[in-house]
């Protein structure tokens, strides 16, 4: 099992630097859009340049698109690796929080006092 889960863990960073070796080539092709598109404006061809410059609208929107996706999935790895160093001693209840706080229940609360005054 913990073989499995070493695999699977493999497979996963393979896939996160699959898809970051992807956002470089998009770089690299929005780069390249970019320049073809000045260049067809430059040379008269405007039509064929405004077309080239929405499909570079089309790929950045695609690019912001995967940055996201790529900054939730690099934060949802560390959650679980954090949780995963902190799986030993789970996190108290609020009422387990309380106690600890009044160090037992031997103490009163404040509200105590007050229904004393009333």
């Amino acid at each position: 099992l913990q073989e499995q889960a070493k695999e699977a863990a493999t497979e996963q960073k393979e896939a996160m630097q699959d898809l970051r070796n992807a956002q470089g080539r998009l770089v690299l092709l929005s780069t390249k859009i970019q320049a073809r598109a000045e260049h067809e404006v430059q040379s008269g061809d405007a039509l064929k340049g405004r077309a080239e410059l929405e499909k570079l609208h089309k790929l950045s929107m695609l690019q912001e698109q995967i940055n996201e996706h790529l900054q939730k999935v690099e934060t949802f790895e560390g959650m679980a690796e954090h949780s995963r160093d902190g799986a030993s001693e789970p996190a108290p209840s609020f009422l387990q929080v309380r106690r600890q706080q009044r160090g037992g229940a031997a103490q009163k609360a404040p509200e105590d006092e007050l229904a004393k005054e009333m």
